[in-house]
């Protein structure tokens, strides 16, 4: 139970007992602020996967394998623990965990240049793709009408005040916002509005293919803005991994 004591504080309390107020909580490796914030907590996630990073960097050396077997293996080790909880902390600025796979690539390469360069020789596409992704399953399920789980109940209490009460509800509710951008930029605000999709499996397909369009779109326009790439678009026309990597010895 709770009842409000002074200063509008709430006073929870279990079996009698009272409980604390914090303002961190760590559940299941995700820190939780009491400001609703997870700043703490994507950097606390970037910091493990830098170190995680520079462990398979010294391995993969050691072992002298290719730039192709590199990537698979962040994608397999690294990205894992970045991505891990995102479909409840993906709102927001995620730059500090995009910044751990840009420094990956461009340490493998030995390069120092713009990020849509990096991007375009290897093929990678940013995080933020896999984050909305996951967001939107997650959405996905908490939908279901025929769900009876808490957590959908819950859902349908925040959409119920998200699209009632005023214009601020984006700042209140900063992860339904984020859903709803995600699924108008992806040209499906009716899935939006009516709650309605054929399944989890095609929307989540058809969102992960609309995000990778509009990235690289967005990608050329970037070589064709960019005073970093005016001899480089001149020769890369099409976004994907260049064989030369991998054909060409590594002092090279």
């Amino acid at each position: 139970m709770f009842s409000r004591g002074r200063c509008s504080n709430y006073r929870f309390t279990y079996n009698d007992e009272l409980l604390e107020i914090v303002s961190e909580f760590k559940y299941l490796g995700v820190l939780f602020s009491k400001s609703g914030s997870f700043y703490k907590d994507k950097n606390h996630i970037a910091k493990q996967a830098t170190n995680a990073m520079y462990n398979l960097i010294s391995k993969c050396r050691s072992l002298e394998l290719p730039i192709n077997m590199q990537i698979d293996l962040f994608n397999k080790m690294i990205r894992p623990i970045l991505l891990y909880g995102c479909k409840c902390w993906g709102f927001g600025n995620n730059y500090v965990l995009e910044k751990v796979q840009l420094r990956f690539l461009k340490i493998i390469l030995g390069l120092k240049t713009a990020s849509c360069i990096v991007y375009g020789e290897t093929g990678v596409k940013p995080l933020s793709i896999d984050i909305e992704c996951r967001i939107i399953s997650y959405w996905s399920k908490l939908s279901q009408p025929s769900c009876n789980k808490l957590s959908n109940k819950l859902y349908n209490c925040m959409l119920h005040y998200y699209i009632n009460c005023d214009q601020n509800a984006g700042n209140v509710l900063p992860w339904m916002y984020c859903v709803q951008t995600i699924l108008t930029k992806c040209g499906m605000m009716n899935i939006w509005n009516n709650h309605n999709f054929p399944n989890i499996k095609w929307l989540t397909l058809s969102i992960r293919q609309k995000l990778s369009d509009l990235f690289i779109t967005k990608w050329h326009s970037l070589l064709n803005t960019s005073s970093k790439c005016c001899n480089y678009k001149l020769f890369k026309e099409v976004f994907g991994f260049e064989e030369y990597l991998v054909k060409t010895p590594s002092s090279f």
